[in-house]
């Protein structure tokens, strides 16, 4: 039994590592054509809040650079690469925490800056698209947002402990 449970282990965490160099190998090198075609359409990354994954979610603000954003067809290919890779995690089949530590932070962010197309897509139905990016994305940002903030907390900790507390006695009052 402790046999077949550590190999179960070691699988995932190959699996998980499997995903990764897929995300660093394919879904990067993807993206590399989205980027030229927005420089080239003069849109660039979504750059709104982060909603409920819905298209009614997607500021009015954002809403005509969402629409030219949506219509270059290269987030396709990229898109269909991240959700087959967020599957690997969301499925079990490959170690989550594995795939954190590794692409926990661009993850997210590649989440965010394609926050709208992702959104656009998601028309309510009994499966929504990038279905898996949106679970997993709820599951890592907000452990991202949790290691963030700790570190916040310890850096201001620090700084706390390192200011010097004075006073001046008031005259004829001697301290102790």
């Amino acid at each position: 039994k402790v046999d077949i449970d550590l190999k179960n282990q070691r699988s995932s965490a190959e699996k998980a590592i499997e995903a990764t160099e897929r995300y660093f190998c394919e879904y990067v090198e993807l993206t590399h054509q989205i980027q030229i075609d927005r420089k080239e359409h003069n849109v660039y990354s979504y750059d709104g809040e982060i909603g409920d994954f819905s298209d009614s979610s997607i500021p009015s603000d954002q809403r005509e650079k969402s629409n030219l954003r949506f219509s270059l067809s290269s987030w396709l290919p990229a898109l269909n690469r991240l959700e087959a890779i967020a599957a690997y995690f969301t499925t079990g089949v490959a170690d989550e925490s594995v795939g954190f530590s590794v692409i926990g932070r661009t993850f997210c962010s590649s989440v965010e800056v394609n926050y709208d197309i992702i959104a656009k897509s998601r028309i309510s139905g009994t499966n929504d698209y990038w279905e898996n990016i949106v679970k997993l994305y709820h599951l890592w940002r907000p452990r991202l947002s949790k290691a963030e903030l700790e570190l916040a907390k310890t850096e201001a900790d620090k700084k706390i402990s390192s200011l010097k507390q004075s006073s001046v006695s008031p005259i004829g009052v001697k301290r102790t």
